[in-house]
């Protein structure tokens, strides 16, 4: 029940009913005090508005306690039954409120204890006191261990506490260190809120690490197995366990009873942590030890009678502190043999447990491993006596495989028909006790022994020599037999024997199924697997019977082949289109008659490709016999097989022919390209048909001649692979001139190169453009190669002949100078020009129209339709002073033609310049100039009077000394215009006409890479005059 159900304004305590039959209460300044209670399971309502019970107002010596009977608040009748249930009660008193907050004391020195008696202080204890003077107060108290050096919390125990003004809070707190170091306590007091009312350190104190406790046990033999009684009393009084040698000792730690206890705590006999230990170390009383918790152990060897080894038992907990020995951590271990071995005795997996047969001479390997005894059978010392006066022991180890002699081999030597017997004894000794167990061992007689029964494999016709396969190690053979059988064959021959090696053919008797020679020579002719049985007996009567296989191998036939065109070499080269037939008739069966070999013949080159007769796979498909002709049409390396069967077996004979590859045929077309008429040039457009003409230039020697700059096309048309099936004349499908791959109509090239011969860059394509811009002879090849193999090539070669001008053998010198005007004059000179083509061509033709056949011989395009090589066209312009045609060039005005251009006259007196231009038939020109003088007056041409310094000279007293020297200079500059050309000059000219731009197509970077430098212009009068022009006079003319 709880009081506080009738709360009024007045304030109040709050208590809890601990029973029913008492109250205790505290409050302060009692001033007034009511009661009641309800009763809900009958109608009686009892203490209802009764007075105050005695007693319950607070007495004079203790103001502030209370208590209320029993017996007012349990009413029970005689029975003991329940006569008033309370389900509710309150109290409810008025008091005086306290305000001041609790306090905390702590003990400044922690009390120190030692835990585990080794005089080392490794627990401290604080008093921990709470007061207040509230009837009561609700709090938090926090106490900590901290290292007292660093601060760092170790443990700590919290809790809520209501300490009284008549009963504070009175505790003391207990640490015991987990490690050594210092520590001190930390307590806090705090409101449930979380508030720290108050806050203590103590002291920093330094403690020990408490030691661990450990508690383990061993346990070794069941003392009920010990038959000596002395011993027995002994493993039961006298030590922890008996435990025998080699057999397990069992060792265990008890963590129940085990562990490092440290921690805080309010009990100081109960410990709140207690942590295994960090490692444990068992030993043994021998040397021997071990680390881990639990395990077992084996003794090697026993104790002496009466004695024991000690095993002890420690551990180390996490601060490095060691467990005690005590009674739960040393015990007495005696270790004790009481088990004796029991001999076993083996040959191979099989046990002999009284007597065993054996052969004279026979090794014979015994086997004591699988004694049994609590010591391990290699820990065991076995002794044999074989009882034919050897023996094999560790001391002397004739014939045992290890030390012990666990293992050993033995042989006796003399047996007889029904066995000589001979005693065996094994003793075995563990070092304590020993046993012995004995054997009867019979030795047998040999019967002769099977030395080999492999089968053999040979040929038919073939002797295969046979010794019998026989061995008496203990006697000697006296008689051998043997029987030939066929297996599982038809054959209706048997086997010939001999006694001596004999050569077979296919023609000798094959009669013999026995033999009773010793060492026969056997042959057969039927292939096939045949069985031998051979039987030997010994010169005890004893007989040894073996069988073995002879696989006779059929011979296989031989293959051989001629050809039809009787080469000595069966793989001689052909050419491709050859064909040849292969003759087999010279092929032999070894065994049989020939009448039943069979033949088939391949052809490799016919593989995936349509031969007659053969299929795809490359085999003759037609009834094959002994010859077969076959065509070979595709260039390569091919085998050709004969296949010779004998029913039983077949032969193969391989060749191969080299069907040689015929050079591509390489045909190049080079035409002159016209565009509208016009010849064209590096730049008119490319592969516009609709507007371009090709026409053909040829010469009498087979070039093709064309003019410089002139755009060429070029084409591989007609160029193909060698090989027949390109050529129309032997496929029915071609022509094959296509260069695509993809064509039908491919022509069998894999790639094209023009080589153009003037330093520019390859070409690689079917058909290509080029133009030549120098004059000069040049070398066009065009490179074809083949789809075979790596491909094998041809070139086609042309000569392209690039017209060059007309050439200035003797320069343009008039014979006469100067002329007078109006007067006509035949002009004569010393000009020279020669043509270069004339002289070594006989002629040069164009053929405007390739696809007519003028001449009617067959070729189109070799009509003969323009003369190209003819005589020079000679053109006088007479007076670079007029433009007689209008073209803006005054040098060219063709006044007069032919080499002598007859009678000129002039209008103007002055000087002129008279050009000639020199044209062959390709319109390829050459130019020179001369310059003359054109008098007034003949007398002035005579005389050489052309003017009167006289009248530039100043009367007396004139200013004519100025004027004098400006009239020289304008002379002395005249003149250097004016005046007729030398040598030089007339060199430079005609240079001047065999300049044309180019462009730089490959070569060497620097020096084919280049432009060629402008081309020289001829100056006119007023030209060579300007300033402006560029003409500058050579150095060293008068």
């Amino acid at each position: 029940a709880s009081a506080g159900s009738g709360n009024n304004a007045e304030r109040r305590c709050y208590a809890s009913w601990s029973a029913v039959d008492g109250y205790v209460g505290v409050w302060d300044s009692l001033t007034s005090y009511s009661q009641g209670q309800r009763v809900e399971h009958n109608d009686l309502l009892y203490g209802a508005s009764q007075a105050v019970p005695a007693g319950i107002a607070p007495a004079a010596s203790s103001p502030y306690w209370s208590e209320i009977p029993a017996a007012v608040y349990n009413k029970v009748n005689s029975a003991g039954g329940q006569l008033c249930p309370l389900d509710e009660s309150w109290i409810k008193v008025t008091a005086g409120l306290s305000t001041d907050p609790p306090s905390l004391a702590v003990t400044s020195v922690p009390v120190l204890s030692d835990g585990d008696g080794d005089a080392q202080m490794d627990t401290m204890r604080v008093n921990v006191l709470v007061t207040t003077d509230a009837f009561e107060s609700n709090v938090d108290l926090l106490v900590q261990v901290q290292d007292g050096t660093t601060g760092a919390l170790i443990d700590s125990l919290s809790s809520q506490e209501t300490p009284m003004v008549s009963q504070p809070y009175d505790q003391d707190y207990y640490f015991t260190a987990k490690a050594d170091g210092d520590h001190r306590f930390r307590v806090v007091l705090s409101q449930l809120d979380g508030t720290i009312i108050q806050e203590v350190l103590s002291d920093s104190v330094t403690l020990s690490n408490m030691k661990p406790v450990v508690s383990g046990e061993v346990s070794g033999i069941d003392n009920s197995n010990i038959g000596d009684a002395t011993l027995k009393a002994f493993c039961e009084n006298m030590v922890t366990a008996c435990v025998e040698t080699w057999a397990d000792l069992t060792y265990s730690t008890d963590l129940t009873k085990s562990g490092d206890a440290w921690g805080l705590r309010i009990d100081p006999s109960t410990y709140i942590h207690v942590d295994e230990p960090s490692s444990y170390l068992w030993n043994f009383g021998d040397g021997n030890k071990s680390i881990l918790r639990s395990g077992a152990f084996a003794y090697r060897s026993s104790t002496p009678v009466s004695s024991f080894n000690t095993v002890t038992l420690n551990v180390t907990d996490s601060g490095g502190a060691v467990s005690d020995f005590g009674a739960d951590s040393q015990f007495q271990v005696a270790v004790i043999d009481v088990t004796p071995p029991v001999p076993r005795v083996f040959v191979g997996a099989t046990e002999i447990v009284s007597e065993y047969y054996v052969r004279s001479e026979q090794r014979v390997r015994f086997d004591a491993e699988r004694t049994s005894d609590n010591v391990p059978s290699e820990y065991l010392q076995f002794s044999w006596d074989w009882g034919d006066g050897e023996s094999s022991t560790p001391l002397n180890p004739q014939g045992c495989d290890v030390s012990n002699c666990m293992r050993v081999v033995h042989t006796w030597p003399d047996g007889s028909a029904d066995g000589q017997q001979y005693t065996l004894t094994l003793t075995v000794s563990d070092g304590t006790s020993q046993q012995q167990v004995t054997r009867d061992i019979f030795v047998l007689n040999r019967p002769p022994a099977v030395l080999s029964t492999d089968s053999f494999r040979i040929s038919t016709l073939s002797q295969l020599p046979l010794s019998p396969p026989f061995e008496d190690i203990d006697g000697e053979i006296t008689q051998v037999s043997w029987q030939f059988q066929n297996v599982g064959d038809d054959c209706t021959s048997h086997a010939n024997v001999a006694s001596t090696s004999v050569l077979h053919d296919k023609d000798s008797t094959f009669n013999d199924q026995s033999s009773m020679l010793s060492e026969p020579f056997v042959a057969w002719k039927c292939p096939g697997q045949k069985r031998v049985i051979v039987s030997a007996i010994d010169d005890d009567g004893n007989q040894t019977s073996t069988e073995f296989f002879v696989e006779v191998i059929n011979q296989p036939p031989i293959a051989r082949l001629t050809r039809s065109d009787n080469a000595q070499d069966l793989e001689e080269d052909v050419q491709a289109g050859s064909f040849l037939t292969f003759f087999a008739a010279d092929s032999e069966d070894l065994d049989a008659s020939n009448s039943r070999l069979t033949y088939r013949w391949y052809f490799e080159d016919c593989v995936n490709s349509n031969c007659p007769g053969v299929g795809s796979d490359g085999w003759l498909q037609a009834s094959s016999t002994d010859q077969a002709g076959h065509q070979f049409s595709v260039p390569g390396r091919w085998e050709v097989r004969l296949v010779v069967n004998d029913t039983f077996d077949n032969t193969t004979k391989s060749i191969i022919i080299a069907v040689s590859n015929p050079s591509p045929i390489a045909m190049m077309q080079v035409r002159e390209a016209w565009y509208d008429g016009v010849i064209a040039t590096r730049n008119t457009p490319e592969n516009d048909w609709t507007n371009t003409t090709l026409k053909q230039t040829f010469t009498s020697t087979g070039a093709i001649f064309i003019s410089p700059g002139t755009k060429l096309y070029m084409s591989s048309y007609g160029s193909r692979d060698g090989d027949a099936r390109f050529d129309p004349n032997q496929n029915a499908s071609c022509p094959c001139l296509e260069s695509d791959i993809s064509d039908p109509r491919w022509n069998g090239l894999t790639q094209y190169r023009w080589d153009f011969g003037d330093s520019s860059p390859p070409a690689e394509s079917p058909t290509t453009w080029h133009v030549y811009d120098t004059p000069g002879e040049y070398t066009l090849r065009l490179l074809v190669r083949d789809a075979f193999g790596t491909g094998d090539t041809s070139v086609a070669n042309m000569t392209v002949l690039v017209n060059t001008p007309p050439e200035l053998e003797v320069g343009l010198v008039l014979t006469a100078q100067e002329f007078v005007v109006t007067e006509p004059t035949t002009l004569t000179s010393t000009l020279s020009v020669s043509d270069p083509e004339r002289g070594l061509l006989v002629g040069a033709w164009r053929d405007n129209d390739i696809q007519f056949d003028l001449d009617g011989d067959g070729v189109p395009d070799n009509d003969p339709n323009e003369q190209l090589i003819g005589d020079l066209v000679y053109s006088w312009d007479l007076d670079d002073r007029f433009d007689v045609d209008g073209d803006g060039n005054y040098t060219n005005d063709g006044d007069l033609t032919g080499l002598a251009p007859g009678d000129a006259t002039w209008s103007l007196t002055g000087y002129v310049t008279i050009t000639v231009t020199i044209c062959d038939q390709m319109g390829e020109c050459t130019f020179d100039s001369t310059q003359i003088q054109i008098l007034g007056t003949s007398a002035a041409r005579e005389t050489g009077e052309t003017f009167d310094f006289k009248s530039l000279v100043p009367e007396s007293g004139d200013d004519g000394l100025l004027v004098i020297g400006l009239v020289i200079l304008v002379g002395i500059l005249g003149w250097m215009v004016m005046r007729q050309r030398d040598a030089i000059e007339v060199e430079a000219s005609q240079a001047e006409q065999r300049y044309s731009s180019s462009t730089p197509e490959g070569g060497v970077l620097g020096m084919d890479q280049h432009s060629p430098p402008p081309v020289p212009k001829s100056l006119n009068k007023d030209e060579r005059t300007d300033s402006t022009s560029g003409y500058v006079r050579p150095a060293g003319k008068k």
